[in-house]
């Protein structure tokens, strides 16, 4: 039985009159810009009105509605506008009694974007929601003077719905310089919301502002505390039923939906759901949906939904999305996300399960972000100034050949000869610039972009435990080993099969390693198979960049476990037998830090990491420090200690060694000899525990709850 929706059935023909756009004012776009600036309209929290005075509460607990209205292209004329029009005529009717609080359009507003009839029409159907709703268009191909070509321009469209059109609405947050892209807010169940709308096969790249893309990641920036929703016209196929991977756009200008994914919806968790038209390949009733849940790099889902009903009966008989928030609503009450797809033409659902579904998740956890804000840093070798990328590779079939000055890099599992083993770094990324990860921060996410320039197998990305250098060969290592010497033995992430496109790796538990204290060495990048994968290397047109998402509340997401030995003398080249810590687990991110006096000056600080090892009964821990007289950071979560005597200053990385040698095997916690320190120390010794944070957000530990480690001395 159908809902109880008002249902009035209208048979007007589409208007021809005149439609005014805006607010009569007279300010241009880029005016209005500077008004209401990026951080949009501060009186849009709560309960909020219109540029017309309608009022609208956002009022926590209760549910809400989010309309998304497919493609309209066939449902644009005389005799099929008013299956358009009943979808709005919906939304008028039902928005206080659905607590509509957002409509959305996926695009193809009309067949030509050359025909001003068509979107007359189209602009009398879309003009119920004016100062009822806020709502959004889209750019569809068919929106473009000429279908596809996006040289064509888009000028009509523009009259008609673009940023004139909204610019007295406090809703509308702003427009891309081409004017074919845009932002809104909208606020419900207590939450505030950002809405992107970014044009079909949207062109460019995010880290760069001039273009679409890039405007888009600028948006996303300076709004880190908004849960968002982006529509865009082409993402999700239903045949195959995915990402899009091939370009439509005649002049291959743009950026396919699987691009779309890795290059701005994947790095940026705050993107919660994704809505798209255009695609209805499949033949039969169901055509032209499909949905899926992603996760991102921050581990959270994403929901992807496809729906284009264009080849129906009349252009589409007025089949809409309704998506329903419903807090406590769910599975055992979670609160649930609801789609049920209908036409208020027919008062009629479609009940497949392509066309009606669900998902249960927390709308406070995943929505109410403003008390974990997040900052982003990118690190590529060209850019902003940064310098501090290191790569090559081992090739055994050459072993003393060195690439560090290489343009592209092979990783292979048999080429010319032998295994090809890559190395990968990037220096400086913790620190207390403006542009460094400060140390001790809890990191949200870290990707890892590259731009293949041949596919293959790819890559296992294991963290690195030896520092080496870029004129480093086979004959040095004899191979990268993953064996918790080398390298640890589980990878950071697995390319596996990349293709030609950009490709992401998420490296979240190396970073959170790294700015809780341990040496950064970079990753090995180990075959997958004897499919050679090759990408541009720091040397080429495009350097591999890393991002990270991180917050800083000067605590990490650790805690601090007692060491079974409080207090040892010996040399530094002597084994200490250690017990591993009941609440320790294989797989911990620890961090060692070793304090106390040398030849009795006080301060040699001393922080490394590791990962447990497993043998029956029997743990053991390494150290294969590449500095020993290193200060440790200090923070309100860990002991402080004083800094190493003047005579033994730390050494830097031009200074560093090639090779250090590999620890010795007893059991124990074996410390490699720095001869430029002192020989003779008392230590204390404490362990931090970081878990692993890969496919999860980092729960903060409120620094006042970490016990400080005690240190005592003895000679």
């Amino acid at each position: 039985m159908a809902d109880q929706d008002t249902n009035p059935r209208h048979d007007r023909n589409a208007s021809t009159g005149e439609h005014t756009h805006g607010d009569g004012s007279g300010r241009s776009r880029r005016s209005f810009l500077r008004t209401t600036g990026a951080l949009g309209v501060a009186g849009f929290l709560g309960t909020r009105t219109d540029a017309v005075g309608r009022t609208q509460a956002a009022t926590a607990g209760e549910a809400w509605t989010v309309v998304a209205i497919p493609d309209t292209q066939n449902m644009d004329d005389a005799d099929t506008v008013p299956y358009a029009d009943s979808i709005t005529d919906w939304v008028v009717d039902n928005v206080d009694q659905r607590n509509v609080a957002f409509v959305t359009h996926e695009g193809d507003m009309v067949s030509n974007g050359d025909d001003e009839r068509e979107l007359q029409n189209i602009d009398d159907v879309m003009s119920d929601l004016d100062g009822v709703v806020p709502w959004s268009p889209c750019v569809g191909n068919h929106d473009f003077m000429d279908t596809g070509v996006r040289s064509s321009g888009a000028n009509l469209f523009k009259e008609y719905f673009g940023a004139s059109r909204f610019e007295g609405r406090d809703y509308f947050g702003g427009v891309s310089d081409n004017g074919r892209n845009f932002y809104q807010y909208f606020s419900a169940g207590g939450y505030d919301f950002l809405h992107l709308s970014l044009e079909w096969e949207t062109p460019g790249d995010p880290a760069d502002p001039g273009t679409p893309l890039g405007w888009a990641q600028q948006v996303l920036d300076q709004h880190p505390d908004r849960p968002t929703i982006l529509t865009t016209h082409s993402y999700l196929g239903d045949d195959p039923r995915e990402r899009k991977r091939d370009l439509e756009e005649y002049e291959g200008w743009g950026t396919t939906g699987q691009e779309m994914w890795e290059r701005l919806v994947n790095p940026n968790p705050q993107i919660f759901m994704v809505l798209n038209g255009h695609n209805h390949d499949l033949s039969g009733g169901d055509q032209g949906e499909h949905h899926q849940v992603s996760t991102n790099v921050a581990g959270e889902p994403v929901y992807e939904m496809l729906a284009d009903y264009q080849d129906y009966p009349n252009g589409g008989n007025g089949w809409f999305r309704r998506i329903r928030f419903e807090p406590g609503g769910g599975t055992d009450a979670p609160d649930r996300i609801q789609v049920r797809t209908y036409t208020a033409y027919y008062d009629e659902y479609q009940t497949s399960d392509r066309s009606e579904f669900g998902f249960d998740l927390d709308f406070d956890a995943r929505f109410d972000v403003s008390g974990d804000a997040t900052d982003t840093v990118s690190f590529q070798e060209g850019q902003d100034g940064y310098d501090g990328t290191a790569d090559t590779q081992l090739h055994e079939g050459n072993p003393d050949s060195g690439y560090g000055g290489d343009g592209s890099l092979t990783v292979d599992g048999a080429d010319d000869g032998g295994e090809v083993h890559g190395l990968l770094r990037f220096d400086d990324i913790v620190g207390s610039g403006a542009d460094q990860v400060p140390s001790g921060a809890s990191i949200q996410s870290a990707t890892l972009s590259f731009e293949p320039t041949n596919p293959g197998d790819g890559a296992a990305f294991h963290r690195m435990r030896r520092g080496w250098r870029e004129d480093d060969t086979w004959s040095d290592w004899g191979g990268i080993q993953a064996d918790g010497d080398d390298a640890v033995t589980d990878p950071a992430d697995t390319l596996s099969d990349p293709d030609r496109g950009t490709e992401t790796v998420d490296v979240t538990d190396s970073v959170q390693a790294w700015a809780s204290g341990a040496g950064n060495d970079g990753w090995a990048l180990l075959p997958e198979g004897n499919n050679g994968w090759d990408f541009e290397s720091a040397d080429g047109a495009t350097p591999p960049e890393l991002s990270v998402v991180y917050s800083d509340d000067g605590c990490a997401d650790t805690e601090t476990v007692e060491f079974v030995s409080a207090s040892e003398t010996a040399s530094t080249d002597d084994q200490f037998d250690v017990a591993r810590p009941e609440n320790v687990q294989e797989g911990d991110v620890l961090v060692l830090t070793i304090a106390g006096t040398a030849n009795g000056e006080e301060g040699m600080p001393w922080e490394q990491d590791d990962r447990w090892s497993a043998s029956a009964s029997a743990r053991r821990m390494t150290t294969a420090p590449t500095s020993a007289c290193v200060t440790p950071r200090t923070s309100s979560c860990t002991s402080t200690t004083t800094s190493p005597p003047a005579t033994n200053p730390a050494p830097t990385r031009s200074t560093r060694a090639g090779t250090p040698s590999r620890p010795s095997p007893p059991t124990g916690m074996s410390m490699s000899t720095i001869p430029s320190c002192p020989r003779q120390v008392s230590l204390t010794t404490t362990i931090t525990r970081s878990a692993p944070v890969r496919q999860r957000r980092v729960s903060q530990t409120a620094c006042s709850s970490v016990a400080s480690p005690t240190t005592t001395s003895t000679t």
